[in-house]
This record gives structure tokens, C-alpha cells and sequence, in this order.
């Protein structure tokens, strides 16, 4: 497999990881509302981290099918 192929699959590894971590943050913050002190400010800021990560997946992706 030549460099490329393996950067495009270090990239699609690494923003499902990202949306997995946000999928957390959000879940953390809606279950343990009473514990955190801003569990509004952890929510969006999973929902902006996970909206980024969704869009390079999908970014990458349809570039993928079009160099196939």
C-alpha cells in the first residue's frame, strides 16, 4: 500500500476517534449535569468538535471515491 493510502486511513481513523471523544463529552454532559459547573458550554462544545470531525470524514471519503 503506497503512502497516500495509508495517510487516508490514519486520517479516517483518527476523525472517528475525534467523533467518538465528542460522542462522550456530550453524553458525559447530559448524564452528569448535576456534577459539572457548565454542562450547556461541554455540550456545544461536543457537538462543534463532532460537526468538524463529521465533515473531514465525509471530506475525505468523497475524495477517496474519486480517486478510485
Amino acid at each position: 500500500m503506497n503512502s497516500m493510502g495509508r495517510y487516508v486511513q490514519f486520517k479516517l481513523g483518527f476523525h472517528a476517534f475525534i467523533l467518538i471523544v465528542s460522542i462522550g463529552i456530550m453524553a458525559s454532559s447530559i448524564l452528569g449535569r448535576s456534577e459539572l459547573e457548565r454542562p450547556i458550554l461541554y455540550l456545544i462544545l461536543g457537538c462543534l468538535i463532532g460537526i468538524g470531525s463529521i465533515y473531514e470524514l465525509v471530506k475525505t471519503v468523497k475524495g477517496k471515491k474519486k480517486n478510485e
